[in-house]
């Protein structure tokens, strides 16, 4: 997804895996919660620790 998303999008970084979102959350300082999918999305929950 990260290659097409490049070819369509020029201002593209890089989409996370859920594993990546939850070492993000924890070096913030979130308790990752739980994913969420709508519509081809992923939504991460967290909360403040």
């Amino acid at each position: 997804m990260d290659l097409l998303g490049r070819l369509f999008e020029p201002d593209h970084v890089k989409l996370y895996s859920t594993k990546e979102f939850r070492a993000l959350f924890a070096q913030g300082g979130l308790t990752y919660l739980e994913t969420k999918t709508k519509t081809h999305q992923k939504i991460h929950i967290g909360e403040k620790q």
